[in-house]
């Protein structure tokens, strides 16, 4: 879950062995954060575990952890395409984390943990899993000629991408997980090269029994150029994956799915102006028949630094294709890996899937008191062509008519964080989606969604 403020800058947890986040402060990806300084004389006990020395203060164990408890109300999960798609119950997450740093070469980052939901009438493997290996990964680390150095890293891992949008965590109980291999070049305030080659987690039922998904595969490249070395107020990125699925569905034909994505991003932020644009495209194969898909997704604000509460004034719009005819041996609906549910919406939830919908959501962000941060807004739905459905998260599609409207509805959001101390976190989201009289008339349902969050991190 980040917040709208969150979403201006590139996520530091796309970096390993590059920029880490605020030192001595826990971060939303747990192995960006920096407790390389040694704790003061007068510490408390949740900052001396982070920093444990061995020899020096280079080789260190880091000790932190998590408790989370998380309510939430949906009134149609699925929006009506399932019956009794009403769900409601508590999440509960642990985590335990064991960090090794042996001097600035080698680093062995250990998570465990177990995840329960309780109430709840359709129960989300994501949500439940009992005690199992969360991540497990070695860098090693080589200093290059320069300034450069190539940091590899084997084992299970997060691993977000550029904005965090289209291959995110997906902050359920469970985040979605990789074990592979990835390997980053990084020049620092220059360039940044990821390579990778991992395979998706599966949650199996057992204590420390998942495994990787059978038959899928995840590769590719993603470079940062980061233009504020030329005194531009900007970064730069361009990448090439491909993921590869053997058994996928879509518009009711079975088959593999073999899809390459495209992108370039744009993003940076100069005197109280932000901006990010994403252009992606997608080709390969599903079934027998070609890919042919594109997105394009924006996000810009204004903040507003001489008012109090320093509200940002933000227009976040995106669009993604769907399939133009189901006669043309063609594919055109968009497929992301592992989108970012709350995209769509303010509050933490997800209806719409990353395919055949454009979006428009003009929205405020503010700070009527410190440490307290509110978003609020209405977002507007719409189907890329008519000519195909509305997919739902879970992958339940709503088969509207090519000839009724492509208006799909309108959100109107709320969002509430309060971060309490670096600690403590507590969030409250709640939003209403009023469908369409097309949508309604496809058999799909308005929905409202609230969620209440606690965390706690050290």
């Amino acid at each position: 879950m980040l917040n709208a403020s969150a979403l201006r800058a590139a996520p530091p947890e796309a970096v390993p062995g590059g920029r880490l986040g605020r030192p001595g402060t826990p971060q939303m990806i747990r192995w960006t954060e920096d407790w390389t300084a040694p704790p003061s004389e007068d510490a408390s006990l949740l900052d001396r575990i982070r920093h444990i020395p061995i020899h020096g203060d280079s080789t260190y164990l880091s000790i932190g952890g998590e408790a989370r408890y998380y309510y939430t109300h949906n009134t149609h999960t699925e929006l009506g395409t399932l019956e009794n798609d009403g769900n409601y119950g508590l999440a509960e997450r642990f985590r335990l984390i064991a960090d090794l740093h042996v001097g600035p070469a080698f680093r062995i980052f250990t998570e465990v943990g177990t995840d329960q939901e309780y109430g709840e009438k359709i129960l989300t493997p994501p949500n439940e899993s009992g005690p199992d290996l969360r991540q497990a990964f070695l860098d090693g680390r080589v200093p290059l000629d320069g300034a450069g150095s190539l940091t590899i890293r084997l084992g299970r891992f997060e691993m977000p991408l550029g904005s965090g949008k289209l291959v995110s965590i997906r902050d359920l109980n469970v985040r979605r997980l990789f074990n592979g291999v990835r390997a980053t070049y990084t020049l620092p305030g220059i360039l940044r090269v990821d390579g990778f080659d991992v395979r998706p987690v599966l949650l199996l039922d057992q204590p420390f029994d998942d495994g990787s998904v059978a038959g899928q595969s995840f590769r590719g490249i993603y470079a940062t150029v980061f233009l504020k070395a030329l005194k531009l107020p900007l970064s730069f990125d361009s990448y090439i994956y491909r993921f590869e699925r053997d058994q996928a569905r879509m518009h009711g034909v079975a088959g593999a799915d073999k899809r390459n994505t495209y992108g370039v991003r744009l993003y940076g932020q100069s005197h109280g102006l932000d901006y990010d644009l994403e252009l992606v495209g997608q080709s390969g194969t599903f079934a027998d028949m070609g890919i042919r898909a594109w997105a394009v997704l924006s996000e810009g604000g204004y903040t507003l630094d001489e008012i109090p509460s320093t509200p940002r004034v933000f227009i976040r719009a995106n669009a993604f294709s769907g399939d133009r005819s189901a006669s043309d041996r063609m594919v055109n609906t968009f497929v992301a890996v592992s989108p970012k549910a709350p995209l769509f919406t303010g509050a933490d939830v997800g209806w719409f899937t990353f395919s055949n919908v454009v979006d428009a959501f003009p929205g405020l962000t503010s700070n009527p008191i410190p440490q307290v941060e509110l978003t609020l807004g209405p977002q507007f739905f719409w189907r890329q062509t008519s000519n195909d459905g509305l997919y739902t998260m879970g992958g339940f599609p709503l088969a509207l008519h090519p000839s009724s409207s492509r208006f799909l509805g309108t959100s109107f959001n709320l969002e509430a964080d309060w971060r309490v101390n670096r600690y403590l976190l507590l969030q409250l989201f709640a939003t209403y989606l009023a469908l369409s009289d097309a949508a309604r008339s496809a058999g799909g349902m308005s929905a409202s969604f609230v969620g209440f969050l606690v965390q706690f991190r050290f």
